[in-house]
């Protein structure tokens, strides 16, 4: 489940969320998609985790093409992925394993779970919801704590703009998921540091 972050409840620090998190040990997650609607499907997934080592960085070749727009954000071509893995052999071998049972750390968590779980859908495959989900967007919110009247919560920052608000040094290349999940594991360390040193 989802981590909520009881905001009317100040009782844990938004350092003592991000350390507690730490401490089980959570892989960060990231994905770059063909875009953002309802058909569409990731193209690129990265796990790493909190110590920064790769257990998973590949290109995943979509059912539908990568539109030019899409490209033109991430970089990612279709002649990039015309040899890479499907999800379907990906994911029983390699992403069902990894994720299962772990506490994961993502940086928009509600898109990248829906990405994931409708692309897995097009092959008739599950995902049932994992057991522990920061999404590490809504915690810096709570971090930056500039509320956001129409939407009734704390705003919510694209990942560098947080980065860069928190001194972390933006890779040349974002918007791929391999530099957005270390920028994401960057940022969880920062959140933590103080916490961590107690």
């Amino acid at each position: 489940m989802q981590i909520e972050l009881d905001f009317s409840n100040p009782e844990k620090t938004v350092r003592e969320i991000a350390a507690d998190f730490i401490s089980r040990d959570p892989l960060i997650i990231d994905t770059e998609t063909t875009g953002l609607g309802p058909d569409d499907e990731i193209i690129e997934i990265t796990v790493i985790d909190h110590g920064g080592d790769i257990k998973l960085d590949t290109l995943i070749k979509p059912i539908k093409k990568i539109p030019a727009d899409s490209s033109r954000i991430h970089g990612i071509t279709n002649d990039m992925v015309v040899n890479a893995p499907a999800l379907d052999s990906l994911w029983p071998e390699q992403l069902s394993p990894l994720l299962g049972g772990s506490a994961l750390c993502i940086y928009n968590a509600d898109f990248d779970l829906r990405m994931i779980k409708q692309s897995l859908k097009k092959y008739g495959l599950n995902w049932s919801n994992p057991e522990e989900v920061l999404c590490l967007m809504k915690l810096y919110g709570r971090h930056r704590q500039v509320w956001d009247e129409y939407y009734n919560h704390y705003k919510w920052f694209k990942l560098t703009t947080a980065a860069t608000e928190c001194s972390i040094q933006l890779p040349e290349r974002v918007h791929r998921s391999l530099a957005d999940a270390e920028l994401t594991r960057q940022l969880l360390l920062f959140l933590a540091e103080p916490a961590l040193e107690k």
